[in-house]
C-alpha cells in the first residue's frame, strides 16, 4: 500500500470488499495491488480502510445507496454550476457529503476528497498539501488555487442545495399556517 504521500498518525488499516462514504470519509486514493488490479485506500478519521474496488465505483455505490445515481448527481451539479468541469458529487444532500475528484472522476488515478473534512490546504510548489480535520495531511498533485477553487464550487453547490430545501420547508409551513383553522374563533 502506498502512502508516501498520506503523513497521518499511526492509523490501522482494515482490508474490506465493499465502502459506502459517510460522515468519517475524508478522502479516496487509487492504490495498486502487488497483482496490478486498482483497488481503494479510503481515509478515515481514525483509520485507513483498503478497498477491492476502484475509487470511482465507491462513489458511484455510496450515490446510490444514497438515493441517486452519479449520472443525475452530475446533472444537478452542472445546472448549478453551468460551464464547469470535474464537478463535485453531494453524495447524500440529507447528509451534505460533498466529494471532491481531483482529476477526471473515472480517470484512474483521481483522487477525491472529502468538502467537510478539509480544514486547510498548504501550497508546495506544483502541489498541494491537505491538512484535514484529524489534522493528518495527504500531498495532491494540484496547484492551491486549483484545489481553492474546487472547495468554492463545492461550498456554491451545498448552499444552493441547502437553500432549495429551505425554500421548500418555508413553503411548507406558509401552506399549512394558511390551511390551519387551528387557533381560529367561531
Amino acid at each position: 500500500m502506498d502512502n508516501q504521500h498520506y503523513y497521518y498518525k499511526k492509523q490501522e488499516v482494515i482490508e474490506q470488499a465493499k465502502y459506502i462514504i459517510k460522515d468519517e470519509t475524508m478522502g479516496i486514493k487509487p492504490v495498486y495491488a502487488n497483482n496490478g488490479a486498482l483497488h481503494s485506500q479510503v481515509l478515515c478519521q481514525y483509520d485507513i480502510k483498503l478497498v477491492t474496488i476502484r475509487p470511482y465505483q465507491i462513489v458511484k455505490d455510496s450515490s446510490i445507496y444514497y438515493g441517486c445515481d452519479l449520472e443525475g448527481i452530475n446533472n444537478s451539479a452542472k445546472e448549478i454550476l453551468k460551464d464547469q468541469r470535474m464537478l463535485p458529487a453531494v453524495i447524500s444532500q440529507v447528509n451534505q457529503f460533498c466529494m471532491i475528484p481531483l482529476s477526471s472522476a473515472k480517470s484512474d488515478d483521481c483522487i477525491w476528497i472529502s468538502f467537510h473534512h478539509v480544514i486547510d490546504i498548504i501550497a508546495d510548489k506544483n502541489d498541494s498539501i491537505i491538512v484535514f480535520t484529524n489534522h493528518n495531511k495527504l500531498r495532491v498533485p494540484i496547484s492551491r488555487g486549483t484545489l481553492q477553487d474546487k472547495l468554492n464550487k463545492s461550498a456554491r453547490l451545498i448552499t444552493t442545495y441547502s437553500q432549495r430545501q429551505s425554500h421548500i420547508a418555508d413553503l411548507y409551513r406558509m401552506s399549512g399556517v394558511a390551511e390551519s383553522r387551528e387557533g381560529y374563533f367561531y
